[in-house]
């Protein structure tokens, strides 16, 4: 088995135990802790070696795979032990055997990238303490579920992973980055996720966060105030309801969506970007639109200089019959107003 000559080592137990300088604190006015690891029965080890806590640090990858020590060992499983702080940047990246996690009851952020391309497989519960998950940390791995309470979910965390059945936000998450559950669109199915509830406390969802999955429900937070570009396009929604809170709704936010037939645009909507809420494929099952603001949301489109487009585009594709609902005594205004005006039929919601 090979190690490190430049990494101290002690033989404890019957097995070779690596420590490295890392960010340490001494919390007990003993030895700082330093990282310490060792591979055992195909399972690597971290842990903090003295008093205290320890903080692992950032590895650099060669060739999409990360120069950490333990790089060259032979294991599956990857158990982070308690006072360790942090996952480091690429720290198991590209590291294909790897197909187990446990995460300590300490890791409060991991990196960019930590895991990127690793085997990981299974469902994966963070603990708590995790506050942060960095941008790809996850990406193209074949994780099956996952149940998330950090604060920040980073940009493409969990992106192109298309065995990805469920997953569960929980109540401390406050952002999810752009692209962060995106399915793969080399592989079909692109996504195994058919179904996610977003809570309260999530107060952004980053652009194209869930395109290309295969969600056929969700549950928007009500803190959320726009509905960002590409969210929840190339998915197979059938039915939207988009809360009050939201005032903004992105390009192509709910666009090419495998049979949507019906959609309620919360009272707060004052702006629908081009092809925001477009596109129902295959055609014409889009039968039902509910707007409950009493003044008709207004459209845009922008050419490529950022110069006003004269022709938006919304509810493409919809149903011949399709239905629009608005607010009692709004029929006239929508009569009146761009795109809204399309339809043949305008009722008042009962």
């Amino acid at each position: 088995m090979k190690k490190f000559r430049f990494f101290a080592f002690a033989l404890v137990a019957s097995a070779l135990v690596f420590t490295t300088s890392c960010n340490g604190n001494d919390d007990d006015n003993g030895t700082p802790a330093v990282l310490a690891w060792n591979v055992v029965d195909g399972t690597l080890t971290i842990s903090a070696d003295g008093t205290g806590t320890v903080a692992m640090g950032d590895f650099a990858s060669e060739d999409g795979v990360t120069t950490a020590p333990w790089a060259g060992e032979t294991f599956t499983s990857v158990v982070i032990t308690a006072r360790v702080t942090s996952i480091g940047v690429n720290a198991f990246r590209g590291l294909e055997d790897l197909t187990s996690l446990t995460i300590g009851p300490d890791v409060a952020t991991i990196g960019d990238t930590a895991f990127m391309n690793a085997g990981l497989t299974g469902a994966l519960t963070f603990p708590n303490s995790v506050n942060a998950i960095g941008n790809s940390a996850f990406r193209f791995t074949a994780l099956t579920g996952v149940t998330v309470n950090a604060a920040e979910i980073g940009h493409n965390a969990f992106r192109q992973i298309p065995t990805l059945a469920n997953v569960t936000i929980g109540t401390a998450v406050v952002t999810i980055g752009n692209e962060a559950f995106r399915g793969h669109p080399d592989v079909t199915p692109m996504s195994a996720l058919t179904s996610v509830v977003i809570p309260n406390n999530v107060t952004t969802i980053g652009t194209e966060a869930f395109r290309q999955t295969a969600l056929t429900t969700v549950t928007i937070s009500t803190a959320v105030t726009r509905i960002e570009e590409g969210t929840f396009r190339q998915t197979d929604l059938t039915s939207v309801v988009i809360p009050d809170a939201v005032t903004y709704i992105g390009e192509q936010a709910f666009d090419q969506i495998n049979g949507l037939a019906s959609i309620t645009i919360g009272a707060g909507v004052t702006e629908i970007m081009d092809r925001g809420i477009s596109r129902s494929l295959p055609n014409n099952t889009l039968t039902t639109v509910i707007s409950r603001n009493p003044v008709p949301a207004s459209f845009y489109r922008f050419n490529d200089d950022g110069t006003p487009h004269n022709t938006p585009r919304a509810f493409e594709n919809r149903a011949a019959g399709a239905v629009l609902y608005v607010p009692a005594g709004s029929v006239a205004a929508y009569e009146a107003a761009p795109i809204w005006s399309t339809f043949t039929e305008i009722r008042e919601i009962q």
